[in-house]
Protein backbone atom coordinates (compact mmCIF):
# COMPACT_ATOMS: atom_id res chain seq x y z
CA UNK A 1 0.00 0.00 0.00
CA UNK A 2 2.93 2.39 1.02
CA UNK A 3 4.40 1.45 -2.13
CA UNK A 4 1.35 2.52 -4.54
CA UNK A 5 0.90 5.83 -2.46
CA UNK A 6 4.59 6.82 -2.83
CA UNK A 7 3.76 6.17 -6.90
CA UNK A 8 1.14 8.47 -6.91
CA UNK A 9 2.86 10.99 -4.94
CA UNK A 10 5.52 10.65 -6.93
CA UNK A 11 3.53 11.44 -10.68
CA UNK A 12 2.18 14.22 -8.32
CA UNK A 13 5.45 15.99 -7.80
CA UNK A 14 6.27 15.74 -11.24
CA UNK A 15 3.06 17.42 -12.34
CA UNK A 16 3.64 20.39 -9.98
CA UNK A 17 6.89 20.46 -10.97
CA UNK A 18 5.98 21.22 -14.40
CA UNK A 19 3.04 23.48 -13.88
CA UNK A 20 6.03 25.60 -11.69
CA UNK A 21 7.75 25.77 -14.50
CA UNK A 22 5.03 26.93 -16.75
CA UNK A 23 3.94 29.52 -14.52
CA UNK A 24 7.33 30.85 -13.96
CA UNK A 25 7.53 31.38 -17.42
CA UNK A 26 4.54 33.27 -17.62
CA UNK A 27 5.08 35.38 -14.82
CA UNK A 28 8.65 36.20 -15.87
CA UNK A 29 6.80 36.87 -19.70
CA UNK A 30 3.57 39.05 -17.51
CA UNK A 31 6.15 41.22 -15.47
CA UNK A 32 8.43 42.11 -18.34
CA UNK A 33 7.98 45.77 -19.58
CA UNK A 34 10.48 45.45 -22.20
CA UNK A 35 11.47 42.17 -23.41
CA UNK A 36 14.62 41.93 -25.93
CA UNK A 37 14.16 39.05 -27.27
CA UNK A 38 10.37 38.96 -27.70
CA UNK A 39 10.39 35.67 -30.41
CA UNK A 40 12.98 34.23 -28.30
CA UNK A 41 10.74 34.54 -24.97
CA UNK A 42 7.61 33.55 -26.95
CA UNK A 43 8.97 30.63 -28.29
CA UNK A 44 10.69 29.69 -24.63
CA UNK A 45 6.93 29.75 -23.67
CA UNK A 46 5.33 27.66 -26.30
CA UNK A 47 7.80 25.05 -25.09
CA UNK A 48 7.18 25.00 -21.74
CA UNK A 49 3.60 25.12 -22.12
CA UNK A 50 3.75 22.13 -24.79
CA UNK A 51 5.98 19.97 -23.05
CA UNK A 52 3.68 20.70 -19.62
CA UNK A 53 0.39 19.83 -21.18
CA UNK A 54 1.92 16.66 -23.28
CA UNK A 55 3.77 15.17 -19.60
CA UNK A 56 0.53 15.61 -18.27
CA UNK A 57 -1.47 14.08 -20.51
CA UNK A 58 1.39 11.19 -20.30
CA UNK A 59 0.70 11.11 -16.22
CA UNK A 60 -2.60 10.93 -16.45
CA UNK A 61 -2.03 7.51 -18.99
CA UNK A 62 0.49 6.75 -16.55
CA UNK A 63 -1.86 6.48 -13.27
CA UNK A 64 -4.45 4.95 -15.35
CA UNK A 65 -1.47 2.15 -16.28
CA UNK A 66 -1.07 1.80 -12.17
CA UNK A 67 -4.52 1.30 -11.62
CA UNK A 68 -4.77 -1.63 -14.16
CA UNK A 69 -1.69 -2.93 -12.16
CA UNK A 70 -3.38 -2.73 -8.70
CA UNK A 71 -6.49 -4.73 -10.35
CA UNK A 72 -3.72 -7.51 -11.67
CA UNK A 73 -4.83 -6.57 -15.75
CA UNK A 74 -1.90 -5.43 -17.04
CA UNK A 75 -1.48 -7.35 -20.33
CA UNK A 76 -4.63 -6.49 -21.95
CA UNK A 77 -4.90 -4.32 -24.98
CA UNK A 78 -6.23 -1.03 -22.82
CA UNK A 79 -2.69 -1.30 -21.69
CA UNK A 80 -1.39 -1.07 -24.87
CA UNK A 81 -3.02 1.69 -25.93
CA UNK A 82 -2.31 3.41 -22.72
CA UNK A 83 1.16 2.98 -23.38
CA UNK A 84 0.83 4.30 -27.44
CA UNK A 85 -0.65 7.45 -26.19
CA UNK A 86 2.16 7.63 -23.45
CA UNK A 87 4.51 7.05 -26.26
CA UNK A 88 2.94 9.88 -28.56
CA UNK A 89 3.08 12.34 -25.64
CA UNK A 90 6.66 12.04 -24.93
CA UNK A 91 6.82 12.36 -28.65
CA UNK A 92 4.78 16.07 -28.98
CA UNK A 93 7.10 16.66 -25.90
CA UNK A 94 10.09 15.99 -27.37
CA UNK A 95 9.43 17.90 -30.42
CA UNK A 96 7.87 21.14 -28.76
CA UNK A 97 11.02 21.11 -26.42
CA UNK A 98 13.13 21.30 -30.18
CA UNK A 99 11.48 24.80 -29.56
CA UNK A 100 13.71 26.14 -26.32
CA UNK A 101 17.19 25.84 -28.68
CA UNK A 102 16.67 29.20 -29.74
CA UNK A 103 16.46 30.56 -26.23
CA UNK A 104 19.90 28.61 -25.33
CA UNK A 105 21.54 29.73 -28.47
CA UNK A 106 20.77 33.19 -27.18
CA UNK A 107 22.08 32.83 -24.04
CA UNK A 108 25.06 31.70 -25.70
CA UNK A 109 25.84 34.60 -27.41
CA UNK A 110 25.18 36.73 -24.88
CA UNK A 111 27.30 35.13 -21.96
CA UNK A 112 29.73 33.92 -24.41
CA UNK A 113 29.75 30.41 -22.70
CA UNK A 114 29.13 27.40 -25.60
CA UNK A 115 28.75 25.32 -22.61
CA UNK A 116 25.34 26.22 -22.42
CA UNK A 117 24.29 25.37 -25.34
CA UNK A 118 25.66 21.68 -25.20
CA UNK A 119 23.45 21.54 -21.72
CA UNK A 120 20.75 22.93 -23.65
CA UNK A 121 21.18 20.51 -26.20
CA UNK A 122 21.43 17.60 -23.65
CA UNK A 123 17.83 19.10 -22.04
CA UNK A 124 16.33 19.22 -25.55
CA UNK A 125 17.27 15.91 -26.09
CA UNK A 126 16.28 13.36 -22.86
CA UNK A 127 13.00 13.37 -24.36
CA UNK A 128 14.26 12.11 -27.61
CA UNK A 129 15.49 9.20 -25.00
CA UNK A 130 12.35 8.57 -23.34
CA UNK A 131 10.87 8.34 -26.65
CA UNK A 132 13.27 5.61 -27.50
CA UNK A 133 12.46 4.03 -24.25
CA UNK A 134 8.89 3.79 -24.74
CA UNK A 135 8.86 2.61 -28.05
CA UNK A 136 10.73 -0.10 -26.90
CA UNK A 137 8.40 -0.86 -23.95
CA UNK A 138 5.35 -0.10 -26.49
CA UNK A 139 6.96 -3.52 -28.56
CA UNK A 140 7.42 -5.01 -24.95
CA UNK A 141 3.79 -5.06 -24.15
CA UNK A 142 3.11 -6.25 -27.83
CA UNK A 143 4.59 -9.39 -27.88
CA UNK A 144 3.52 -9.81 -24.08
CA UNK A 145 0.40 -9.72 -24.93
CA UNK A 146 0.18 -11.80 -28.13
CA UNK A 147 2.04 -14.28 -25.80
CA UNK A 148 -1.05 -14.19 -23.20
CA UNK A 149 -3.51 -14.58 -25.73
CA UNK A 150 -1.41 -17.62 -27.12
CA UNK A 151 -1.04 -19.14 -23.31
CA UNK A 152 -5.05 -18.61 -22.92
CA UNK A 153 -5.78 -20.42 -26.06
CA UNK A 154 -3.63 -22.97 -25.34
CA UNK A 155 -5.23 -23.84 -21.71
Amino acid sequence: MLKKWLLRMALLGIAAVFGLLSLLVTIQIVTTKHLEYPATIWMLAITAYGVTASIWFALIKLAQILRLIEHHQVFLPQTLRYVSAIRKAILVASLTALFALPFFYRITQLEDAPGLMLLGLGLVFIPFAILILMQIVEDLFKSAIALQSEVDLTV
